[in-house]
């Protein structure tokens, strides 16, 4: 068995193709069609990683491959737990504010969770996947205390997700809603702060 993988979050592409003579090429890398770098001299560009392995002992074989090169090439700290993860999410949605969230911490906690991650909904004007995308400041009626701060009963670890925009995780690119300041033209410019984002 034969599997890759692209340590790249931004767009992307993987190409399988057999030619008339049977030969198979299997390539892939960040961007899609057309993209182009231009380097001055002495500049590099690094590439991100696009790994691949093969193995005769099928998917149960080319997981624990996977596995070990991830132990032994990515993580940082391989020996090192990872903590126990809550994700706001599935349990909020869009409907976030500061008291709620509290709450949910508590809970979290309560169940062994060592990290809280506050994800969607907390920044700008953000009520829904239109609007505010790239606003991360803090919605001030949802925390009045103007960031969400860690609080007595919560689990010990706390972060912020930058949500990464409309179709997050799709291939592509996805554009910056007009709705948030940041896809409104800057002073003095028909051009919003930023058309696309990569994805």
């Amino acid at each position: 068995m034969w599997s890759t993988a692209l340590a790249w979050s931004g767009s992307w592409r993987v190409t399988v193709h057999r030619d008339p003579t049977g030969r198979t090429t299997w390539t892939g890398g960040f961007g899609h069609e057309g993209l182009s770098w231009t380097l001055r001299p002495g500049e590099s560009l690094r590439t991100p990683v696009y790994a691949g392995l093969f193995t005769p002992h099928g998917f149960g074989g080319a997981g624990r491959a996977w596995h070990r090169y991830v132990r032994a090439h990515v993580l940082p700290e391989p020996e090192r737990d990872r903590p126990v993860l809550y994700n706001s999410w599935e349990a909020t949605g869009f409907d976030v504010d500061e008291a709620g969230q509290i709450r949910l911490a508590r809970l979290a906690a309560r169940v062994g969770a060592e990290l809280f991650v506050l994800d969607d909904g907390w920044f700008g004007t953000r009520r829904d996947d239109r609007s505010a995308l790239g606003d991360w400041t803090p919605r001030p009626g949802a925390f009045p205390g103007a960031a969400p701060a860690r609080r007595r009963g919560a689990p010990p670890r706390h972060g912020l997700r930058a949500v990464g925009g409309a179709g997050d995780g799709q291939p592509g690119q996805r554009a910056v809603p007009r709705a948030s300041r940041l896809g409104r033209p800057l002073p003095g410019s028909t051009r919003p702060n930023s058309a696309t984002s990569s994805s």
